[in-house]
């Protein structure tokens, strides 16, 4: 009994695929007609009976070769007549088997297998125009999106989809433990906006939770939401209303100035923005000094320092001096390598 549960295992696993079972009857009915073919048929290799029970069963008829007994003609009859319906068979389940692991992947059903990816978690009027920006990024990024819905909001072949609401399972199966950076969207099913965000800072620190050294980037709609936002464990925060704030308040002030802004977060226009770890040449050196250097040399506009303790001071004084731990914010064509 030991001895057979190998094969019934088999069994019960294969059971169930029936392009296995048709392809292996296809390739069964080749073998014993061209077998037959060269038994039969004098001075016919086994390679002579194999091509000629393929193009027998596929009905092409070369006509390079032919059965001469009585017998070979009853196998080609055989092999005209099973060969219609047994391949007619094998190509619907073949193509059956294609549009079911598409459908499977349309609608979110299959785990992802990317890695250092960004996994965009939820989907609303932002997430579109999120993605597109993504996409456009000169460092081409992987992209994972997982979200509560039926089929891929956005049709997009470098886009991987997965369907469901940010759990273990779900994120296990976008690959969030491989990932590099994760963003969450608020649900605008919720109408809330402070419930809204609540759920958005518990899916945060679910995420988190999963993997502890993703970057989380995480949006939210109520200002007064930030005093939540620690409990998260988020590593970026981003208030819809306050950019759209500080925009609208540019352009009265100084009109114009929205523009210029705008630009510096999208990522199709011809610069982008970049933070990078001081280089051990800089050390020491002042900001103001660099500023020409860094532009003749590298052809990159130095804009700020962020301090070891997580300050951010754009254009700083001149004398300021660089650390060792700091970092800078600069604007490049492409990512720089200082």
């Amino acid at each position: 009994m030991i001895v057979w549960l190998p094969l019934i295992r088999a069994w019960r696993r294969l059971k169930g695929y029936s392009l296995v079972w048709i392809a292996l009857l296809s390739v069964s009915l080749i073998l014993v007609g061209g077998l037959l073919f060269s038994i039969v048929e004098e001075g016919r290799s086994v390679g002579d009976g194999l091509w000629w029970a393929v193009v027998t069963t596929t009905t092409v008829g070369y006509g390079d070769m032919y059965p001469e007994t009585e017998f070979g003609r009853a196998v080609g009859v055989v092999l005209m007549v099973l060969g219609v319906g047994v391949l007619g068979g094998f190509t619907a389940e073949l193509a059956t088997f294609i549009i079911e692991r598409r459908s499977r992947r349309d609608r979110g059903l299959k785990a992802v297998k990317a890695s250092e990816h960004i996994l965009v978690c939820g989907w609303n009027d932002t997430g579109e125009d999120l993605v597109r920006n993504l996409l456009a990024d000169r460092r081409e990024p992987s992209i994972v999106l997982l979200a509560n819905m039926d089929h891929t909001p956005l049709e997009d072949g470098n886009v991987m989809f997965v369907q469901g609401a940010v759990t273990t399972q779900t994120l296990t199966k976008a690959g969030a433990d491989r990932a590099k950076s994760a963003i969450v969207l608020g649900s605008q099913q919720i109408e809330d906006l402070q419930g809204r965000d609540a759920k958005s800072l518990m899916n945060s620190l679910t995420i988190k939770q999963h993997n502890p050294d993703i970057y989380v980037c995480t949006q939210l709609f109520d200002s007064s939401s930030l005093t939540n936002a620690e409990l998260s464990r988020a590593d970026e925060i981003v208030v819809v209303g306050a950019l759209a704030g500080g925009l609208l308040s540019r352009a009265a002030l100084d009109h114009g100035s929205s523009r210029a802004i705008s630009s510096l977060v999208r990522a199709e226009e011809q610069c982008e923005k970049y933070r990078v770890s001081v280089p051990t040449s800089w050390v020491g050196r002042s900001f103001g000094a660099l500023l020409e250097e860094a532009k003749t040399q590298a052809n990159i506009l130095l804009v700020g320092i962020e301090s070891s303790s997580g300050k951010l001071v754009l254009n700083p004084p001149g004398d300021s001096v660089l650390g060792a731990r700091d970092m800078v914010a600069v604007i490049a064509n492409q990512p720089p390598r200082l």
